[in-house]
């Protein structure tokens, strides 16, 4: 273990009288090198589950948010010790993460997209989940194109349309996914 570390550790035991640390490491899969590649996105894991071990004699665990594909790669010997959860993400709870958002960025004022839409589009959420892998970050990183589009097509006016919809899949199927059909 590097000093830096060892003593960011020995405030947060000894001074702050911390009981245990946990290093969350979520987006391994998102980064341009490793969106399309789970070995490359597995393979920088491998130095955090190498410490594994040894830091749990220190009370220092990981939390990883992959996805089951990218933890079929790792090593069983590095992983065999972890508990895992699985998070199905289904339509519904997509939903409500994005109305968790709206009232978390409108500081309670929305709690739906139907709410900040023009008639032209009801069902919004709907709309947006059709277009986009059922994850999470897919699920906001379209909803935050959307808001975009929107400011870019109209400025902070109106609701939104189904076009800044489109155009926010178009985006994403170009930027975020080019793969996608």
């Amino acid at each position: 273990m590097n000093r830096r570390f060892g003593d960011f550790l020995a405030l947060l035991f000894d001074v702050l009288g911390f009981e245990a640390v946990y290093l969350l490491v979520d987006g391994v899969d998102a980064f341009p090198e490793t969106i399309a590649n789970s070995a490359a996105a597995a393979a920088v894991l491998l130095p955090l589950l190498e410490q594994m071990p040894r830091w749990a004699d220190q009370k220092v665990f990981l939390k990883l948010f992959l996805p089951i594909e990218l933890h079929r790669l790792l090593p069983e010997e590095l992983t065999k010790p972890a508990k895992i959860d699985k998070i199905e993400w289904t339509p519904e709870l997509l939903v409500e993460l994005i109305h968790a958002r709206l009232r978390a960025a409108t500081q309670g004022e929305f709690d739906s997209l139907d709410a900040v839409s023009a008639p032209s589009l009801r069902n919004a959420e709907a709309e947006l989940l059709a277009e986009v892998p059922p994850l999470p970050r897919e699920v906001l990183a379209l909803l935050n194109q959307v808001i975009v589009e929107h400011v870019r097509r109209v400025g902070p006016v109106g609701g939104l349309e189904p076009e800044d919809i489109r155009a926010a899949r178009d985006w994403y199927q170009a930027e975020v996914r080019p793969s996608s059909p």
